[in-house]
């Protein structure tokens, strides 16, 4: 969540803010001017000394080893003159973190046999590091590290100079429900196995008169924050109440809530479970923490589990299927349920969301609904609850009429299948009559189609759209049936017409070839429309004897 134009102090100058002021008075460290702070003392135990020219030696640095963000510390240098004679010291002390390094002087003048403390003032760091302060003698060297501030959620912290950040509270969800912009399906984002997806509010604060951003990144300790939604889609198509805390830019006084979309073990959301704020970079440690802990020890989680799930096995397309759910919340709490009835054709195929169900249960009870799935599919489409993943498979089959009987289509067309006969052979029309047999062990089936519109249409069905089928097996059109039958029946062998007018009524026939031993009574015509230009599937109605 880093902005260009953040107004956080970055790392390096935090470094030179926390550092430079403390490592100033060290400079003076040991000066006899008195124009610094700094305090030195002088041991009065005898030290051995070797005789001659002044010698440094028996150097120490000490200080804590541990400190907060932001709290003041001070370091103490032990030295002592081992030579012989009144000497100067002069070396420096300098801080490192491995991208900048501040180097200090240090002159005092020392007795033989002397050992003197010098402690500077108060130094702070506002950047949580390991900070090593060396002394140019004696290899010399002290390591603070600087840990983050640690509060309870509600605290409010700085999260720069003017940018104040309170973490308000935490909730673990199994899943959540968004729909992606520009779309109308709603999708379920869920959390992966043995896990839970966490949303933490947080309130900002300018406080600041100039424009204030985000400039570091929050984090979710023993977790990871979402940035996306599945693979692209952004935090703001989540349905959860309030906006993502994404790249924002506060104008002075102003305020914002938002909240941050993690993932966390459940076995972590049991316990305590922070959110840390990172002002500079990740291969340090956070600034800020706040911490929300149970009251007894251990959080209840939600725990929904499926008791039911109930798909009709067929329905006749066109019509709507109802599916009957059954949750149970076993937890200890009231809790909100999510979830996702999803759909795909067949076996394989991408998972896409058809009805989503959200209702509130309470501990140890369970909630039932009827939800109505709405589909225009032909085919065998397989179903699931998610986040259960409990798939059921739903056969939806065209309306079945028996022959002679009518389907009006959606495009305002009555169609009739009737007359279903099989004949080895056929006569069509020529300057004489051209008669076409039925190859070795098969028979030509004709069935006459009677097309009228009965309103406002774009067409009729076409005559290749009709289909014979008989246990399990698609037979395909007579190849040698061009020309107008005038044997045993007498019409065209194609028919269908764009854009008829109202009571316009068409008629042809079709002719298939199928196998001897298939029976007209165990023979289905089917028709199913082609695919539109946007890919929806095609409608579908059948005819067979007695109609079942």
């Amino acid at each position: 969540m880093t902005d260009p134009d953040q107004s956080s102090t970055n790392r390096r100058q935090f470094l030179a803010a926390g550092t430079t002021a403390g490592l100033a008075l060290l400079a003076g460290c040991g000066s006899t001017t008195g124009s610094n702070n700094t305090t030195a003392t002088s041991t009065s135990t005898p030290i051995p000394t070797t005789s001659g020219p002044a010698q440094f030696g028996r150097a120490a640095l000490l200080g804590p080893s541990t400190v907060t963000l932001g709290k003041p510390f001070r370091l103490t240098l032990e030295v002592t003159n081992v030579g012989g004679e009144t000497g100067t010291l002069n070396t420096d002390i300098h801080v490192t973190d491995g991208r900048s390094t501040i180097a200090q002087p240090i002159k005092r003048t020392i007795d033989p046999g002397e050992r003197v403390k010098i402690q500077t003032d108060p130094v702070q760091f506002d950047i949580a590091d390991s900070y090593t302060f060396d002394v140019g003698i004696s290899k010399v060297s002290h390591t603070v590290s600087v840990q983050p501030k640690t509060a309870a959620y509600g605290t409010t912290f700085d999260l720069s100079d003017t940018l104040k950040g309170t973490a308000k509270s935490i909730e673990f969800r199994p899943a959540i429900l968004y729909s992606p912009a520009g779309g109308s399906q709603t999708l379920l984002e869920q959390a992966s196995s043995n896990q839970l997806l966490a949303v933490t509010r947080v309130d900002l604060e300018n406080a600041g008169s100039q424009p204030a951003s985000i400039g570091g990144e929050f984090e979710l300790k023993n977790g990871e924050l979402r940035q996306t939604l599945g693979s692209t889609t952004p935090l703001s198509a989540a349905k959860i109440e309030g906006k993502p805390l994404t790249s924002l830019r506060l104008s002075p006084g102003q305020q914002r809530s938002g909240w941050l979309l993690g993932e966390i073990p459940r076995s972590k959301a049991r316990k305590a479970v922070s959110v840390v704020y990172q002002r500079d970079t990740s291969e340090t440690p956070p600034e800020l923490e706040w911490t929300s802990t149970p009251k007894q020890g251990t959080r209840e989680l939600p725990q929904f589990a499926i008791e039911s799930f109930q798909l009709p096995k067929r329905v006749t397309q066109g019509e709507n299927a109802t599916a009957n759910v059954t949750i149970a919340n076993k937890g200890n709490s009231t809790r909100t349920f999510r979830g996702l009835i999803e759909s795909r054709t067949g076996n394989s195929g991408n998972w896409g969301g058809v009805a989503p169900i959200t209702a509130q249960v309470r501990p140890g009870q369970s909630i039932q609904r009827n939800v109505t799935i709405n589909s225009s599919a032909d085919g065998t489409i397989s179903y699931r609850l998610a986040p259960f993943n409990q798939t059921k498979t739903v056969e939806y089959v065209p309306p079945t009429f028996a022959f002679g009987q009518s389907y009006t289509t959606t495009e305002n067309v009555s169609v009739t299948v009737s007359d279903i006969q099989a004949v080895q052979s056929v006569q069509l029309a020529g300057d004489e009559p051209i008669q076409r047999t039925a190859p070795s062990g098969k028979r030509f089936v004709i069935a006459k189609v009677r097309a009228t519109a009965v309103g406002r249409s774009d067409g009729t069905p076409r005559g290749d759209e009709f289909q014979l089928k008989a246990n399990g097996q698609t037979f395909a059109q007579a190849d040698e049936v061009t020309r107008p039958l005038i044997s045993p029946v007498e019409g065209e062998p194609y028919g269908g017409v764009y854009d008829p007018d109202s009571g316009d009524s068409f008629s042809w026939y079709v002719v298939w070839t199928a196998p001897k031993q298939v029976p007209t009574d165990a023979m289905t015509v089917q028709w199913t429309s082609r695919e539109d230009s946007s890919g929806v599937r095609g409608e579908s109605a059948r005819w067979t004897k007695g109609g079942s």
